[in-house]
């Protein structure tokens, strides 16, 4: 063990020596338990989505590394947060010494929230494996503070008692010792415990190193969603994230921090908000989270910009474009002037799409308005690839748009699945969760159903249903 890890132990060790609480209490309320929550299936379920990462969100207060860093730090606000945001467990500090945790805040937290909750400390005694199965669903074993034999007594414990159990390793020494017993759920910690540096690639190095049938958590260093996709490219889904969840700002979007964790936010559901019509609203909406802004460019329409607020809107949202965040020009029958279409991510037409759009083909979104063209591409022979993004708006409005008629998002399903597809009409914070279940598509393209007028969007409507769409993606008929 390392010198920090042999002083933690220490402490730890002092602290079961002066505990109060006989074992035979524990032992007691063990058997009234019937609440256990299944940590290991949740992390397998949101590993079985597409494009979703198992996060397991933490509940830190400090380090020996930092320090004291999230003193005011609300256990019961942070879990519903984390909730919210579509975690799939929590882990919560109980070392009081170098990590500023408390079994308070585990029991304050887990009473909170549905999620299974990880008592993550430095379990060494069969007391604390006791203590753990009163009030946890899962513990933490760090392989390097145990002996083989002791390790596999304590898993066998906990196990029998009810708790699933992460066993953490750090190097080759770690999974030597317990290769033989095979353990089901594995943690690899990025962080080397002597000299605190991290090194985000061991967990890629070491993941190969267990199979298919073993549960792999990614830990320590884990900030960002480009952090996971690094991480899902060689096969890891599951991770657990402290300090950066645990010192974000604790105001109502926490629970967006960890959505952006859980899913590709741009790219796993794209929502499209289309008549944006000032820079405020524009950046308001990717602030949000929406995809792509939606910029029409025709007279009769009341959501028309002219091309100077066009120039307007776009050079208020370009800094966010490095994001990843696009913009789409919609337009009927003919274009404003090359330069400012060439400015734009997407074009959406309507009527005739003219031969001289300065954009790559690929960059068109089709739109289809009628069942004609709907059952002709639906007959088309299929391609290996799914082809241009469409937008199917099934409505008789003479305005471009769904027209904010709602219609049956059903029959779109088989679309869907042949091409990439935005659907759009009708779509309001309410019913937005239906179109996902009923039609599956690639995306929802929005205007009416978030506005308070004809061109002006609410942006209380515009976040509710940015949060509907999350929550409809993360946990789907479970909401």
């Amino acid at each position: 063990m390392t010198d920090i890890l042999n002083e933690i132990v220490a402490r730890r060790r002092k602290d079961i020596e002066s505990k109060t609480v006989p074992l035979a209490e524990w032992k007691a309320k063990h058997r009234e338990r019937n609440d256990f929550r299944p940590f290991h299936k949740s992390l397998r379920q949101f590993m079985a989505r597409p494009g979703v990462a198992a996060i397991i969100a933490e509940i830190k207060r400090g380090s020996p590394a930092k320090g004291l860093f999230a003193p005011d730090l609300d256990p019961t606000e942070r879990a519903k947060a984390y909730e919210i945001g579509g975690a799939a467990c929590l882990s919560v500090l109980t070392d009081p010494h170098y990590f500023f945790g408390s079994l308070d805040d585990l029991i304050a937290a887990r009473n909170s929230c549905h999620l299974p909750v990880l008592q993550k400390d430095f379990i060494v005694t069969k007391y604390q494996v006791w203590e753990a199965a009163v009030h946890a669903d899962a513990m933490l074993l760090i392989a390097r503070c145990l002996e083989q034999q002791q390790l596999a007594e304590l898993h066998g414990l906990a196990t029998e008692l009810g708790l699933d159990v992460l066993v953490e390793v750090f190097d080759e020494e770690d999974i030597e010792k317990i290769e033989p017993f095979h353990f089901p759920l594995i943690g690899i910690n990025n962080r080397n415990l002597r000299t605190m540096d991290i090194d985000p690639e061991r967990s890629n190095r070491m993941f190969t190193r267990f199979s298919s049938d073993q549960t792999v958590v990614a830990a320590s260093g884990i900030k960002t969603r480009n952090d996971i996709e690094n991480f899902m490219q060689r096969g890891i889904r599951a991770f657990l994230v402290g300090e950066s969840l645990s010192t974000a700002s604790a105001d109502p979007t926490l629970w967006q921090h960890v959505y952006q964790l859980v899913v590709n936010v741009l790219k796993t559901f794209p929502v499209k908000i289309c008549g944006v019509t000032s820079p405020e609203t524009a950046i308001a909406c990717i602030e949000a989270g929406a995809a792509i802004i939606g910029l029409v460019h025709y007279p009769p329409s009341p959501r028309h910009v002219d091309v100077a607020k066009i120039r307007e809107i776009l050079d208020a949202v370009s800094p966010f474009k490095k994001h990843g965040h696009e913009a789409a020009l919609v337009v009927v029958d003919k274009l404003p002037n090359k330069e400012i279409v060439s400015c734009f991510d997407w074009i959406q037409p309507y009527g005739t799409i003219p031969h001289d759009v300065p954009l790559d083909p690929n960059q068109i979104i089709h739109v289809v308005k009628d069942f004609a063209t709907f059952t002709h591409l639906l007959e088309l022979p299929r391609t290996t690839e799914g082809g241009p993004l469409h937008a199917l708006e099934m409505s008789k409005g003479i305005l471009p748009g769904g027209n904010g008629a709602v219609w049956d998002w059903s029959i779109a399903r088989p679309f869907c699945e042949r091409y990439p597809t935005l659907i759009a009409g009708g779509i309001t914070p309410e019913n937005v969760a239906d179109v996902i279940r009923l039609a599956n598509p690639f995306g929802i393209d929005v205007s009416s159903g978030v506005e308070s007028s004809p061109g002006v969007k609410d942006m209380d409507k515009v976040k509710r249903l940015i949060e509907n769409v999350h929550k409809a993606i993360i946990f789907g008929d479970e909401t």
